[in-house]
């Protein structure tokens, strides 16, 4: 069972970390309400397997078992979150949390304590803190680039995309989740598309004249005269419409958030 370690307030919202073997680890639904994500999965699947579990907490209403982060899975979410709110947080967790959970001592709970520490090991013990950020922040850089290089040369690349392509590009590019059918809904919804008179979806000129949308012709062959027919135009996106998309989706979550 795991023990609770402390908890801080953060905007007015309380941020718990628990003790797990002697590490702190951080209860994914406060670190979701900070951020204005809907559950507290939106944002752990934003990290690592083994940087995510889910332990026993101590809450007002008895024990619970809740989500939660360590060290390195809060750092992964924070830094692929495209809140407005995870770089400040990110800032506070770094300078005032983590530094006062090792002021306290929570890590050597039910230890022998230890002689205080001369200048010269605190002033070791920082550099050797400020090293492994470093190369933390290195290495998540190092992982994200190959995913930002191929985002760009998406959208500097002519062409377009079917729907489906482009929701698994807009789900690869941002911290959510939308399928095919999400995307479709979306499309009609911002006014993108419209349904012709047998249902079928067609683009809005006035899209298709700002680069956001195209249509592709298609032709078959009648299987019982051979002869070559048309088909409704297939409503294609452009790497402008994908970037778009984007900005859309990120205005939507953010307005729920705030709600």
């Amino acid at each position: 069972m795991s023990q609770e370690l402390t908890s801080f307030a953060y905007d007015g919202q309380t941020v718990r970390v628990i003790d797990v073997a002697g590490e702190p680890w951080f209860v994914a639904r406060d670190i979701a309400t900070v951020l204005g994500a809907r559950t507290s999965s939106d944002i752990s699947r934003m990290a690592d397997s083994e940087d995510k579990g889910s332990h026993r907490v101590r809450t007002l209403g008895g024990e619970q078992s809740m989500q939660v982060l360590n060290e390195s899975g809060l750092f992964t979410v924070l830094i692929r979150s495209n809140a407005p709110m995870a770089k400040p947080f990110r800032r506070w967790v770094t300078a005032e949390v983590l530094p006062q959970i090792r002021k306290t001592g929570t890590y050597t709970v039910g230890q022998t304590p230890q002689l205080p520490k001369t200048q010269d090991e605190l002033v070791l013990e920082a550099m050797q803190i400020l090293s492994t950020r470093v190369q933390e922040a290195q290495a998540k850089v190092l992982e994200l680039t190959p995913k930002a290089n191929a985002w760009d040369e998406f959208l500097s690349a002519e062409g377009d995309v079917s729907v489906n392509e482009a929701s698994k590009a807009l789900s690869r590019k941002t911290a959510w989740e939308i399928g095919e059918n999400g995307l479709w809904d979306l499309l009609f919804t911002a006014k993108w598309l419209y349904r012709d008179g047998r249902g079928r979806p067609r683009a809005y000129q006035s899209q298709v004249h700002r680069g956001r949308l195209a249509e592709r012709g298609q032709t078959f062959r009648d299987p019982h005269t051979g002869a070559l027919r048309h088909a409704t135009p297939q409503v294609r996106i452009q790497s402008k419409g994908l970037e778009d998309l984007r900005r859309l989706l990120a205005e939507q979550h953010e307005r729920k958030a705030i709600a």
